[in-house]
Order: structure tokens, then C-alpha cells, then sequence
């Protein structure tokens, strides 16, 4: 799970200006019809020839912090490039209560879908970062 921060302290680096070079994005259809839904941005972070993505996952921990039980399970927290970042424990994407859509249309009329929609779409490919450190 990104914090917003880290886009902010990379930029303030040493190396400031490799670092903002290295942050890019996309647009992610999650494999849906475009023309139904609106796409999320992903950012993306390339380094050693790898290409990370971040997704700020707001949606899922709001949803879960309705359940302080499952958060405490599910949501910890660790250190990537020097940020404290919210992370997940375990991927808990079946869960009916996480949404994968709002309520709501764009004014194109297309569906706008949550970070638990892009989570499920990538979940075949998500790997766990190994030396994130993790402090609970």
C-alpha cells in the first residue's frame, strides 16, 4: 500500500532528479471494457530494471477500518526507501465489503472502480517485496 509521502521524500533525495525521472504512470482498464469503466492511474517506479506499481489503496483501508478487528489482522505498517507505508499483511480481496465500484458516474457516463477492483485485477501477479521491512 503507497503512502503519498514516499512520492514526496523521493523527490527531496540526493539524487532528486534520477529518483523523479524514475516515477512515471499509466493508465490501468483493468482488463474491463474502457468504454464502461474509467481507468485508474498507476504510479510506477522503475529502478535496477524493475518496474514497480503503486496504488494508494485508500479505498481498502477505509473499508476495513470499519472493522477494527480485520485491520488489526490485515493492515501493518513498514519502511520502503525510508517511508513508513501502510502494508498488507495478507491479501483479503474476496471479501464482499471491499467494494470495486463507487456509487457513482463520471460525467462520461463510465463507472469509476476502486483500488480493490486494480488489486484484483493484478492479484495473479502480485509478489510480497522482501526487503520490505515491516515494523507490526
Amino acid at each position: 500500500m503507497n503512502d503519498c509521502i514516499l512520492l514526496g521524500k523521493s523527490g527531496r533525495k540526493r539524487y532528486s532528479a534520477e529518483v523523479r525521472r524514475a516515477w512515471d504512470g499509466f493508465d490501468c482498464p483493468y482488463g474491463k471494457p474502457e468504454h464502461l469503466y474509467e481507468p485508474l492511474f498507476a504510479n510506477t517506479y522503475t529502478a535496477c530494471g524493475q518496474q514497480f506499481e503503486f496504488v494508494e489503496g485508500g479505498d481498502i483501508l477505509w473499508d476495513l477500518a470499519h472493522d477494527p478487528i480485520t485491520y488489526s489482522q490485515v493492515v501493518g505498517k513498514g519502511e520502503l526507501f525510508g517511508v513508513e507505508v501502510a502494508t498488507l499483511k495478507s491479501l483479503i480481496l474476496a471479501r464482499p465489503q471491499l467494494k470495486a465500484e463507487y456509487n457513482h458516474l463520471r460525467k462520461n457516463d463510465r463507472k469509476v472502480l476502486t483500488d480493490v477492483a486494480y488489486l484484483r485485477y493484478r492479484s495473479p501477479q502480485l509478489v510480497a517485496l522482501p526487503n520490505l521491512s515491516a515494523k507490526s
